[in-house]
Parts: C-alpha cells; structure tokens; sequence
C-alpha cells in the first residue's frame, strides 16, 4: 500500500504514514505535533464484532475512554489496558456526544434529552428533555457545570448548572444549517461550533452567564460535513469531518491556517468518516477518534487543552498532581486514626490504583503518594467515612 502525502500549504515540515490494518489512514502533519511515522490504531475488534457509526469519545479520570455506537444506544468501555466492554446501553436505544463534567460525572446526548449518568453507569439526572431542545448531539460543559449544547438543526443553547436558565440561539436561515458540534474556550471567551450542513466552523465571544455575542460570528475554516472538535495545549483545533469519502481529522492553528490532516478510510468503509475526537493518555497526548466503525488512536508530541475548572487528572491520572476528597464518587471525608484527613492528597508517584471499603463499597482512590499522607501504624491503614457529601 503506497502512501501519499498530502499537500499542505504549511512552512512545516510534514509527516506521513499508513496503516494497513482495517483499512487505510493518512497521517500528514507538522513535525511540531507527530513524530515521522506516528500511525493510528484500531483500539477495537472490528471482526466478528461489527460495531456501526461511533461519536462521542470522552475520558474519565482513570484513563477509560468511553464512545457512543449511535443508532444501538450502547456507550463502550475501553480501558487503559485496551479491554474492550458494553458499559452501558440506554433505552431508548440512541446515544451521541459525551463529556465528562468538572463534578466526575458522564452527560449524554440522547437525542432531545441530556443525562447525568454515575460511574455504574446509572442515570442520576435529567438535566434537559423535550423536542423543543431538538437532535441533541454535542455539548461543552464549564468550569461551573453549566454547558453549551447543539442540535441537528437550526439552532445551539445555552443551560445554566442550576437548569434555571435555557437560552436558545436560533437561525432563521441559511435552513439546513444543522448545528454538530462544539467547543467552548472558557479562557479566552470563544466558542466554536460545527455548521455541518453548511460546511463551515464559526466562532463567537462569550460573555458571562453564557451570553454569545452573535454579531461576534466569524467563519473559522471551512471544513466539509463538520462534526466534533477538540482544541490542544497551544489552541491548535482539531475538526473531525464527516463527508463521506474524504472523511478526516484535518488541523488548524488558532488563526484558521490548516496545518495538516488524519485521512480516515476505515474497515473496508469508502465512507471513512471521522466524527469526533479527544485527547486523553499518556501525558495527554493521545489523541482518541470516533467515527463509521469505532475507535481509533494516535500518539502525538502535544498535550491535549486541559479545560478550566478540570485538571488533567480527567485525561490521564498519572500526570495530575493533586487529587481532592471533592472529586471522588462519591464525595467523602476519610478518618485515619488520629488524623482527619480533608485536603488534597498528593499523587505524584503512585502508578495504581489503591481501593478503600466505605460503608461496604469500594471507592477507587487514584495516585495516592503514602510517603504525603500521615501514616499510623505504618503503611497499612483502614479509612472509614464519617460524612457522605454524595451528589
């Protein structure tokens, strides 16, 4: 299989190569962001499990990658490890965008409505339902859990963290605009969203309360069948295209310059189409892609934009620092003998996982440094909750 290389009006020097497996992808990118040779991998079993169209990629705090098979409604688990499993299957039987918010916890587009679902996998709240909201199938939450959304249609929306606000940005035309896509930039105040029926990416200025000033609309790239998007550490932004034959990755720097592109050709698939992307592992700077038949990996030499409000720990536990009693499932204050432990634990230096019984179950404490932590009676210690604060 020979491989092309893409022509990129870009002073980089650029990077291809293929893959042979499951069919074939392109990789044309500046030297700034992979190494020469980098390739992507299938990260599930293609055959005898067919798994059809794919979105929403989004990474909890132990590294698992979980995506939605769109039309099944089933969300799949994909460890660190690479075992592969049926996390969770809703009913009715659709599912698109994920994200996991600042508060731990996974949201779901299930087509006119947005859930809050637990680590087990179980809905705890409904946070937006009815037609009014439309197709929902992305949405980009912020640092306060308030979050932007699109649907497949005319219109994307704003919905507060108390749910007393729903604010709708509606337009009357150009028609078959088909909102697909988002990405808010709390820290700059701009707002990227995927026109993808108009084949463009735009962007707007925020204001607080998440008010988008529209006559800020700007016209980012042009892109052919837009759908998700995901921004890096130094605001390179990453468009999945979903347009059939040339479905790809495709790369701009934060001025709108194309910079390269991941060409999707999967699983003996003429379609390809590329329809999400994140980034998450080792170091951050595994970029994770959804799209006609799964999902697919590539390493890359950037770190992925930790979003405010998050810390990296959401991508990848072992680079994070700190890991507060607030972000554990549920939230609890431990008691050591003698020591009241209720402020942040350091997780420099452990690579696993250490489980604690609270009340009977099992909670997951990430990268706990022993050599920070008061130890009474050694290394070797039994914590007990004496308050729940569960969400």
């Amino acid at each position: 299989m020979k491989c092309f290389l893409m022509r990129i009006a870009s002073a980089f020097s650029l990077a291809a190569a293929c893959l042979p497996v499951y069919g074939q992808h392109i990789v044309s990118l500046p030297r700034s962001i992979a190494d020469s040779g980098v390739t992507v991998q299938a990260m599930v079993p293609v055959m005898p499990q067919r798994i059809t169209y794919c979105e929403g990629p989004a990474l909890d705090r132990n590294g698992n990658l979980y995506f939605s098979e769109q039309s099944a409604g089933i969300i799949w688990k994909v460890t660190p490890a690479g075992v592969v499993s049926k996390w969770r299957t809703n009913t009715p039987a659709y599912s698109n965008g994920l994200e996991f918010g600042p508060d731990g916890y996974l949201y779901c587009c299930e087509r006119t409505r947005i859930t809050k679902v637990d680590t087990t996998g179980n809905v705890l709240k409904v946070i937006t339902s009815g037609a009014s909201f439309g197709d929902i199938n992305d949405l980009s939450i912020t640092s306060t859990g308030a979050m932007f959304f699109t649907n497949f249609g005319q219109s994307f929306w704003y919905h507060s963290s108390d749910s007393t606000i729903n604010r709708v940005y509606m337009y009357a035309s150009p028609s078959g605009l088909n909102f697909n896509g988002i990405e808010y930039i709390e820290e700059k105040g701009i707002m990227y969203v995927c026109m993808w029926g108009y084949d463009q990416v735009v962007t707007y200025h925020t204001g607080a309360n998440g008010v988008v000033d529209t006559s800020t609309k700007k016209t980012f790239a042009i892109v052919n069948g837009p759908d998700g998007l995901t921004l890096d550490a130094n605001y390179n932004v990453y468009i999945a295209s979903n347009s059939g034959s040339t479905g790809s990755i495709i790369v701009y720097d934060s001025s709108g310059n194309q910079l390269g592109s991941i060409a999707m050709r999967q699983d003996n698939s003429p379609s390809g189409n590329a329809s999400n992307c994140v980034f998450g592992g080792q170091d951050n700077k595994t970029l994770y892609i959804t799209g006609d038949s799964g999902a697919y990996k590539i390493q890359l030499k950037v770190p992925g934009r930790v979003k405010p409000g998050y810390s990296s720990l959401q991508q990848n536990p072992k680079r994070d620092s700190r890991l507060t009693l607030a972000t554990m499932q549920p939230a609890a204050q431990l008691v050591l003998p003698g020591n009241h432990i209720n402020h942040a634990l350091s997780a420099d230096l452990v690579d696993q996982a250490a489980s604690y019984s609270l009340l009977g179950q099992l909670i997951p404490i990430i990268g706990i440094n022993n050599d920070a932590m008061p130890q009474p009676g050694g290394a070797s210690f039994t914590a007990r909750v004496v308050q729940n604060r569960g969400r």
